[in-house]
């Protein structure tokens, strides 16, 4: 109807949204998830999020496919899919936060983009969810792979991340499959104002002990060098 006008289509937006905060935290409809991780009735927060985005992911992918058969020649216009980030910066530059974060940055965004390139998921959710995650059948993967002409990103923030200390109690959801440690980036602001107000303290105190003794090592030789008057003889 408006193909004539609208030149740039997307199938979803924020897609993750929908699996992560419906299904996993059930924070959303339709609010569903496991006990701990949220205020639900029903729900499994270790499977349904995986099964959601799959099936999601093939309803984009099967309308690409409807769109390039049978509009995107003559309308001549593009379709894609807006995904949301957050960044993930490794709290050190150690290896365990370095996988750490790049885990982060697998489930998040790559969970929806990595099988349009290559498809398949990354090979990091492979390795931690195993067979909870759905695998592409053969005709599945030919129309997941390539199935956006663009790619929007919602891009909000940037947060530090570390290897986790697991909860063996917890069941496993979605979140917890990431097997991270989010530290705010406020708390990491607050500590890195800290050790700069450590900083110029301890060079206040540098410049004030310093001044000090040059202000007695001054007032010593003022005392030798002081002649003697007739008076004080």
């Amino acid at each position: 109807m408006y193909g004539d006008r609208v030149k740039n289509w997307f199938t979803f937006n924020e897609l993750r949204v929908v699996a992560a905060r419906g299904f996993d935290d059930g924070n959303f409809p339709p609010q569903r998830c496991t006990k701990p991780y949220g205020n639900c009735l029903v729900g499994n927060s270790g499977m349904e999020p995986y099964i959601v985005t799959h099936n999601t992911i093939l309803c984009h992918a099967s309308a690409v496919q409807r769109y390039r058969e049978m509009y995107q020649k003559t309308q001549e216009g593009r379709i894609g899919i807006v995904l949301d980030f957050v960044w993930y910066e490794p709290l050190t530059r150690g290896l365990t936060d370095e996988y750490a974060a790049q885990r982060a940055r697998d489930f998040h965004l790559g969970w929806y983009l990595h099988h349009m390139v290559y498809g398949e998921y990354p090979k990091t959710m492979q390795n931690v969810v195993k067979d909870k995650l759905p695998k592409f059948s053969e005709e599945e993967v030919k129309m997941v792979t390539g199935s956006i002409d663009f790619l929007g990103i919602n891009q909000y923030t940037a947060n530090y991340i570390q290897h986790p200390v697991v909860n063996s109690s917890m069941p496993h959801g979605y979140q917890d499959d990431w097997q991270v440690t989010f530290v705010w980036t406020f708390l990491k602001a607050a500590e890195n104002a800290l050790k700069l107000e450590e900083k110029r303290s301890h060079i206040y105190k540098e410049v004030v002990a310093e001044t000090e003794a040059l202000s007695r090592n001054v007032h010593a030789k003022v005392i030798t060098s002081t002649p003697m008057t007739p008076h004080d003889s």
